[in-house]
């Protein structure tokens, strides 16, 4: 069955009113007609089963009808932090890491980030890609949305981050002695974890020194094979191999 992104806000039972993007979806782009199903998410961990009652000229009118439990994001959490890329890029990252079942996103402000402060990084884009944070959602049928972290600086993240057994990560490196992905998440894979930190570099890694400042707190710099990836193409291997190596795939 189909579906669209409601605000919860927007929500009421037994009717309630679609409108603004909603709307658009579900009429300019959906063509849902009048007596048609489709399913409502809203970032809880069901989806409303609706029925389109009425179409007016900027809204119109569902009932909901039934409600289905929607799979939760399996522990331990997966957690992205990557190295602000072009936004073209960013964005992509931002979309299929919904689909994977990433629970949150922290951009990083690093030597080599697209961005190189804090004051780069507009509210315009934070509403862009919550929105596609949005479109991806729907289209997944995930239930609770990603979250977007405020960008921090690489030192802030490490400050911040505070590993330990039931909060691990690892961060991808192509320099001198590097580890076995497997190896290392075998080793860090023990009862009690709850989240799990993949760390990427934006278009040429991480510098000599950031790589220092990240090992000095004792995260594994792994290895994701022989190839260069670009940035994006390194946030979704890592995840994926996560989520198999974990057990998060069944």
């Amino acid at each position: 069955m189909r579906r669209i992104w409601v605000d919860p806000s927007n929500i009421q039972e037994p009717q309630f009113e679609l409108i603004d993007e909603s709307f658009k979806h579900a009429i300019q782009v959906s063509r849902f007609r009048v007596g048609e199903p489709f399913e409502v998410v809203s970032g809880q961990d069901f989806a409303l089963e609706v029925k389109l009652i009425e179409i007016k000229k900027k809204s119109a009118t569902v009932e909901v009808v039934g409600r289905r439990a929607l799979p939760p994001i399996a522990m331990p959490y997966i957690r992205l932090a990557f190295a602000v890329s072009k936004w073209s890029t960013f964005e992509n990252v931002l979309e299929k890491s919904v689909e994977l079942g990433v629970s949150s996103i922290q951009p990083l402000i690093t030597d080599f980030s697209f961005i190189r402060a804090k004051k780069d990084w507009p509210d315009s884009r934070t509403d862009r890609f919550q929105k596609i944070i949005r479109g991806a959602t729907e289209q997944c049928g995930r239930g609770r949305l990603m979250e977007l972290r405020n960008p921090l600086t690489l030192q802030e993240f490490i400050t911040d981050l505070n590993p330990s057994d039931s909060t691990v990560g690892l961060f991808a490196y192509e320099g001198p002695s590097v580890l076995d992905i497997r190896a290392q998440l075998s080793l860090l894979n023990k009862p009690g974890l709850k989240e799990i930190w993949a760390i990427v570099g934006s278009e040429g890694g991480f510098s000599e020194d950031e790589v220092s400042q990240i090992k000095s707190i004792g995260l594994p710099p792994v290895t994701m094979g022989a190839q260069i990836l670009r940035a994006e193409t390194a946030c979704l291997a890592m995840v994926s191999v996560i989520k198999y190596e974990l057990g998060l795939m069944r």
